[in-house]
């Protein structure tokens, strides 16, 4: 009879086979979901960052689609054959030296996708504002107008609204794509690749530290008792991910964002090469060093301090903050 010992192989193997068969049937489906999507209009078109923001239906829900074209990945083009990349080629225009063209190039799902797709399903009403075409104002957030109109709002940004946060930090969700974490109640994190990087191109490196504590919504909540959290950050990131993957400590840059994405405290970790427009500027982004700087010498860290960032005309709180700016 068959020993203890391989039965439990046998049944270990039986489990890692169904639970492969299940994944694939899940990726099966997602795909699907995406072959379902209907049109309906346009809310944005990046021209600079080549990115569009569909939105439309699926199963007659409401769902947003992000199609970004990818950029090019070196690692994976043999220069020396670069002609045989460049396909079907026709002249726009010549004068002199300069020689103009148009050209489809070689694709390869695996190796050489052209498109990022992301799908929203079902899509909120936060979501189709965030991604919507806006303009924007700069606002003096003061904290008297944080405590009065801001944090208010925060609250019911909360809980439910970043059940996703919560999947990943309790490993139900994305738990293979996790390249790094520190497991600490207090000071503790997880670091994972941002889904709008491709994780081929290096340049375009594009990471988010999540901490596991829940009571940090922002930097507004920040004080001298959680610089041990952020030099951890820090440290780990700056040591380990150079790593995990092909980059130099100093050529990464490390910040958070004000006000967030989301109200769960995370640092966006980025290829020191990788501008992404409005989500590392003057206004949004502010160097992780320069927050921990602030509680080193403000123990109170940010909740006396006004901040001033650009805020689009989309966003629930517009109204009341432009009107308190004026």
């Amino acid at each position: 009879m068959p020993s203890l010992l391989f039965k439990q192989f046998l049944y270990q193997e039986a489990l890692e086979q169904l639970i492969t068969k299940m994944s694939e049937a899940t990726s099966v489906e997602k795909v699907r979901l995406l072959q379902n999507f209907q049109f309906e209009k346009v809310l944005k078109e990046d021209t600079k960052n080549k990115i569009v923001t569909l939105y439309g239906y699926i199963e007659n829900k409401v769902a947003l689609l992000l199609l970004e074209k990818t950029a090019f990945d070196l690692h994976c083009i043999k220069l020396q054959e670069i002609p045989d990349y460049i396909q079907e080629t026709r002249l726009v225009q010549n004068n002199d030296v300069f020689h103009w063209y148009l050209s489809t190039f070689l694709q390869n799902n695996d190796s050489l996708p052209s498109v990022k797709s992301t799908l929203i399903w079902p899509a909120a009403e936060n979501h189709i504002r965030k991604y919507s075409d806006q303009k924007r104002r700069m606002i003096r957030e003061t904290p008297e107008m944080y405590l009065r109109i801001v944090k208010p709002f925060v609250e019911t940004q909360r809980g439910p609204q970043i059940q996703w946060v919560n999947n990943i930090l309790n490993h139900k969700a994305e738990a293979e794509r996790i390249v790094l974490e520190d497991l600490d109640k207090v000071n503790g994190f997880l670091v994972l690749p941002d889904l709008k990087w491709d994780r081929q191109t290096m340049s375009a490196l594009n990471l988010m530290a999540i901490v596991h504590r829940n009571d940090l919504a922002s930097i507004r909540d920040l004080n001298l008792e959680h610089l041990p959290l952020l030099e951890n950050i820090r440290s780990r990131v700056l040591n380990d991910v150079p790593k995990k993957f092909p980059v130099d400590r100093n050529q990464l840059k490390l910040f958070v964002h004000y006000p967030p994405s989301y109200y769960h405290l995370h640092v966006h970790i980025m290829h020191v090469d990788h501008e992404t427009g409005e989500g590392s500027s003057v206004g949004r982004a502010i160097l992780l060093d320069d927050v921990i700087e602030r509680l080193q010498n403000c123990k109170h860290g940010f909740v006396e301090k006004t901040l001033i960032y650009g805020i689009g005309e989309q966003h629930f709180l517009f109204n009341d903050l432009t009107s308190e700016s004026e």
